[in-house]
């Protein structure tokens, strides 16, 4: 992205915000509540337009696009709020996210990997609407999974889950990095930044405060004051 803003009434909710998230990393965007986290992911998705700059995928310019057209082009997103059809089987609801690439054989086939590389095969027939927080979090990234995407953008995707909860889902992000997916994650819990992703980078009010590997992060005075509240 280049020169990104997003003004709504007032507020520049993303002001100039300029970064590249190269192939095969795992990019950690951080900043305190407010600081412009997911109207970015808004913006790179296609969910909301940008007012200003501009949204580059391999060298394509996809700024605006529809989020449907960025899916079809393998660009997907979770959402902090888990998106479910209720009705449906946890085996469904993957099922129906990899049909954007595959008939539903294949699809189906893919959903089940998808579900065992994220030990949730047992709950592959239960209801959505019998799911924890946790399993719903974990059917949500494994949406994402199931549409063969190129980049995934995850949006507080272990947000409610506890350390131990968020270890299956940190092995499926690094596996499926070391098999050529991309990931910009949102994430407040910073242990869990610092040894997953290879470059952070710090929004505060809007604007990029900080770019850099985690250990730089760690140790910059500003992002310390900020946002980490002490050195790590």
């Amino acid at each position: 992205m280049s020169g990104l803003g997003k003004t709504f009434g007032g507020l520049n909710a993303v002001d100039d915000v300029s970064f590249a998230v190269e192939s095969g990393q795992i990019v950690a965007l951080i900043g305190p509540n407010g600081a412009g986290k997911t109207t970015t992911f808004n913006l790179l998705t296609g969910f909301l337009r940008p007012d200003r700059g501009s949204v580059h995928l391999g060298g394509e310019d996809i700024t605006g696009r529809a989020p449907h057209t960025l899916a079809a082009k393998g660009m997907v997103r979770s959402f902090q709020t888990a998106k479910m059809f209720p009705t449906m089987t946890v085996v469904e609801i993957v099922t129906t996210a990899g049909l954007l690439h595959a008939p539903p054989a294949r699809a189906r086939k893919r959903a089940r990997e998808v579900l065992e590389r994220l030990e949730m095969s047992a709950k592959a027939d239960t209801s959505a609407q019998e799911l924890s927080l946790p399993d719903r979090q974990m059917v949500e990234l494994a949406k994402c999974l199931a549409t063969e995407p190129k980049l995934v953008l995850l949006d507080e995707i272990m947000g409610g889950l506890n350390r131990a909860e968020c270890d299956v889902p940190m092995r499926a992000i690094e596996q499926m990095r070391d098999s050529g997916i991309t990931f910009l994650l949102v994430e407040h819990v910073m242990p869990i930044v610092m040894s997953l992703a290879d470059k952070l980078v710090v929004l505060d009010f809007g604007r990029k405060a900080a770019e850099g590997t985690p250990r730089e992060i760690a140790d910059n005075p500003e992002v310390q004051r900020s946002y980490l509240g002490q050195a790590m």
